[in-house]
């Protein structure tokens, strides 16, 4: 009871309860079983890749709706599903354990979790609604990923991926008028290109016509 073992994928921190040299371990732990004894205890991350959704959805991630909400420069309220693909810096797993004093689930959760959610209204406070319902999603999350990135680089977090599942949620009401918008500029396309097409035809009729007279 007084082992603890390391898993291939993890690192671990120990951290000493008491004595001369209590508090977190300088050195992180690699694969293998380790003696710790009352005095001691240990905090584990993954250094692999770990991919976690935060949905709506309580049959994914935790039981608690995990949405992110936001909104756009209008001040228009949306919220999102959003997946992350991460792991921690072996080398960084002490020194990010003394900063936030926080498990794997904890860090996620709160940490990184609420680092989305602060650039996320940032980026998206300074989009318009039908920017980021349409063409300018991708925009809106790529965004939000760097600047994550940037963020929290040197912690020991590692972020790989932020990514959209499914599709962003606007009021029904802006989304029937979007779409509707976008029905509307599709009619006029298709009328624009059925009277190119019928203009083509007949300058094709003029010059049969013109050629028939001259033969």
């Amino acid at each position: 009871t007084s082992c603890s073992s390391v898993p291939p994928g993890y690192g671990g921190v120990v951290i000493k309860k008491f004595g001369s040299e209590k508090g977190v371990q300088k050195v992180a732990l690699g694969v293998g079983t380790y003696w710790l004894g009352p005095n001691k205890s240990m905090q584990q991350y993954p250094t692999h890749q770990v991919n976690y959704s935060f949905t709506k959805d309580k049959g994914e991630g935790t039981a608690a709706n995990e949405e992110f909400t936001f909104q756009t420069n209008e001040g228009m309220e949306c919220s999102t599903d959003l997946g992350i693909a991460m792991h921690y810096e072996f080398t960084l797993i002490p020194q990010m354990y003394q900063k936030y004093l926080k498990g794997e689930d904890e860090i996620r959760g709160t940490v990184v979790r609420n680092s989305i959610r602060n650039y996320l209204n940032k980026v998206a406070g300074g989009m318009p609604v039908e920017s980021v319902y349409g063409r300018g999603k991708s925009t809106l999350i790529d965004s939000v990923q760097l600047l994550v990135k940037k963020e929290l680089d040197g912690t020991g977090i590692i972020i790989e991926k932020i990514y959209l599942i499914g599709s962003i949620r606007i009021p029904e009401s802006v989304k029937q008028s979007l779409d509707s918008k976008v029905k509307a500029t599709q009619d006029a396309q298709k009328i624009e290109n059925d009277v190119r097409a019928t203009k083509a035809k007949a300058e094709q009729a003029i010059a049969k016509a013109e050629g028939d007279a001259k033969a």
